[in-house]
Formats: C-alpha cells, structure tokens, sequence
C-alpha cells in the first residue's frame, strides 16, 4: 500500500489517496505492492494507442462511523481534530473525528485497446468511472505499468507521456502559491494565455484554432461567459499537437455550431495525423458518423465493451419509427443500454411514455425501447 503523494500536473493539483492496482485474484489492498518503474517494460505494438488490460482501481473516502463507535468529548476537543488521512475532495485535508477510511472500487478488470487515429465514444450512466478511467490514461493516477499504457509505455511512469497525452476535463484550475491548489483561471488576459500556450507552435495552427473556436485575444477570464472561458481553455490544450486527446465532457458549455466545428477537427487530427481521441460526453446529437469505436462502463466501472462501430452496426441501428422522426443511432443505442442496467428507470420511464404514445394516437412502446421523454 502506498501513502498519498501531491503532485501538481498542470490542469489540477492531484492527490492520489491509498490508490491501489488490484489483480484479478484479490481485492486486498494490503497484498498490493508497486514497484519502480523497470528497464524491462516489455515492448508493444505500436499501432495501439491505448492500452488497458485487467485495470483495477479504487480510492480512499471518509464515511460516518455508527452509533457504536467510541463517543468522543467534544468539551475536550473545541476544534475539529483530524486522524492523520487525506481527503479526495479537499486536498491537504484531513479526515475529521467521526469518520472512518473505506476503499471505494471505481472500476473493475477493464480491458481495452484502442490503436491510433481512433475516435472513440466512451459512455457509461453518471458514476460508473468515465473520468477516473480517462485520469488513469492521461497518467494522472498510479496504477500497475502494464495496466494502462499509452504508445505501449506506462501512462503513470513514464513522465515524457506528458508532452504526447492531452486530458481536458472540466476543471480548469491551477495551483497557486499561498494562495492554494484548483483555484479557478480569473483576470487573467487571454492573449498571454495564449502566447505561453503557443510557443513553438505553428502560427498557422494558432490562427485555424483561434477562428475555429471563436477565440478574442482580448478577451479577459473575469468578463468572459462560461462558454467563452470553456473556449480558452479548449484553445490553450489543443494548441500544441498531440498524439491522444482525453476529453472528459468539454463541449457542455459550448454552443451547437461550436461543438460541431470542434468535433470536425477532431476528426481531422485522427485522420490526417493518427491522432487517437477518447471523447466522453452525454450529449450524443450530430455525432452519428463521428466515431469509429464505442466503449461502454456499466454502473460498478464494469467495461462491457470496447468495439469498432463496425463489429456492434446492431446495436447502433434504431428502430425505423424513430429513425423516420430524425434519432440519432447512436442516442438510441446508449438509452436502451442504460435502461437495460437500471430498470427502476426504465419504470419510471413508462408512464410518460404511455401518455406520449396516447396523446399522439399511438400504441406505448415496449420496455427498454428507444424512447421520447417529455
């Protein structure tokens, strides 16, 4: 087992809390060991971009110990006291008296391989592990070496990653001396964002980006929109080429034309420079064509696949009556997976589609089919 470590990795600050690679055989954290990285990584096929193979992974929380536990003074201790751990949510901070540690397991045996130029659509119900398998492979946690790789090397060891691998997620902070870590990007101009973001990079590249995204030099983060601050940052992690982009929900703030622009070129560096992309989001319309594989986490970080397009074509297809009202194949498909996963949802998705269904003149659908919800 390995005590927390702070590290700062550019987006955010990041403390890996009692963070354990677990085999197959043994969910104990305690059996665990991580050694150094070796000389010996065995060698990988090179046209893989992403590699995950029997990944494991949870993290320490902080839970309320019950009413048997050992009552504590409070006339003693005025002050909140801490028991020496570290808090996931609040970084630096220590448990407080009343709690106890528990591991939490995030996602479980996860094999999947992805080679390069892949764009691929990662989809899951909210908590089933999408970010954390996405920080695992932008090498943001410690894992086993052969249980993510990247380029067929250790996404967490080996550090020259850093210069090949973008992760853009929604948290755009940095660490600011005494001041704290994650505190937001404010007034600040965009202009010198942009210049520390661009050196050595092509100006032509600078100026296509800039236009795409719809992007104001002299814009500042203090007067900006959150869709405005969004296209900044978008701007400042694509400004420099890279060979894997892990996207992790980043068009939510941004308009439909500018999401669409974005995903054109994305699609572009994959295909004219082999650039592997992992997209997560739960904003599937005008993506239909867009990728080239799925993978789906089911709710317990479960990976229930990892295909091309082409090999689940089934699954993709929706039914003809909702194909003739304009759905999306691949909106259809994820529905009618997370309804299968939750059938308590799938319940309570019924009775508004029987009225839908009645007030249309219509028959209600079956169960677990495609559906609009009003």
């Amino acid at each position: 087992m390995r005590r927390a470590v702070s590290q700062d990795f550019g987006d955010f600050s990041c403390i890996d809390v009692e963070v354990e690679a677990r085999n197959k055989n043994s969910l104990n954290p305690l059996s665990q060991t991580q050694p150094a990285m070796s000389a010996d990584v065995p060698m990988h096929d090179s046209a893989t971009a992403v590699e995950c193979k029997d990944l494991w992974f949870s993290y320490e929380v902080a839970e309320n110990i019950g009413a048997t536990a050992k009552e504590i003074d409070k006339a003693q201790h005025p002050k909140s006291l801490r028991d020496g751990g570290c808090s996931v949510d609040a970084p630096r901070k220590q448990y407080d008296m009343g709690t106890q540690v528990v591991k939490k397991l995030q996602l479980q045996s996860v094999t999947m391989q992805l080679p390069r130029g892949a764009r691929c659509m990662l989809v899951g119900a909210n908590g089933a592990g999408k970010s954390t398998l996405l920080s695992i492979v932008g090498g943001r946690h410690l894992v086993d070496q052969e249980a993510a790789l990247v380029h067929g090397r250790p996404a967490f060891h080996d550090t020259t990653l850093s210069a090949e691998v973008t992760l853009l997620t929604g948290n755009w902070t940095h660490t600011v001396n005494f001041v704290g870590h994650n505190v937001p990007y404010q007034a600040m101009e965009v202009s010198k964002l942009v210049a520390s973001s661009s050196v050595g990079v092509d100006p032509a590249r600078v100026a296509r980006l800039k236009a795409l995204l719809d992007v104001d030099e002299r814009w500042n983060l203090t007067t900006c929109s959150d869709g405005q601050r969004r296209r900044v940052q978008i701007l400042c992690k694509l400004l420099k080429p890279q060979s894997v982009l892990l996207l992790d929900e980043i068009t939510t703030d941004l308009d439909l034309l500018g999401r669409q622009e974005l995903m054109a070129f994305l699609k572009e560096e994959s295909e004219s420079r082999g650039v592997a992309v992992v997209y997560c989001t739960h904003i599937f319309d005008g993506l239909d064509g867009w990728a080239t594989h799925v993978a789906h986490l089911a709710p317990g970080g479960r990976l229930q696949f990892c295909a091309a397009v082409t090999d689940i074509a089934a699954q993709l297809e929706p039914p003809p009556e909702l194909r003739a009202r304009g759905w999306g194949s691949l909106f259809c498909a994820v529905q009618k997976w997370l309804v299968e996963q939750q059938p308590d949802y799938a319940a309570r998705l019924a009775p508004s589609a029987a009225m839908t269904a009645a007030a249309a003149g219509a028959a209600a659908p079956p169960a677990g089919v495609c559906v609009e919800v009003k």
